[in-house]
């Protein structure tokens, strides 16, 4: 049997988060939750204050091993 493997990287950069009409009860600091490809991330604390201004980057990388008959 042949094994290949096929690997995804994918980098996200995230700048601002608004919401227009959004209204936040609680002033305890916020961050946002990223989902993608089965992996979650996670940006800094933040001032619950919009637009949220995050600057960050996250890296996502799956990989996925096929098997082959020859």
């Amino acid at each position: 049997m042949s094994r290949r493997a096929l690997k995804v990287m994918a980098e996200v950069g995230l700048r601002a988060v608004s919401c227009p009409g959004v209204r936040l009860p609680a002033k305890d600091d916020l961050y946002l939750s990223v989902s993608f490809m089965g992996q979650c991330g996670q940006s800094e604390s933040l001032p619950a204050v919009f637009p949220l201004l995050i600057h960050e980057k996250m890296t996502f990388e799956k990989a996925h091993v096929y098997l082959f008959s020859t």
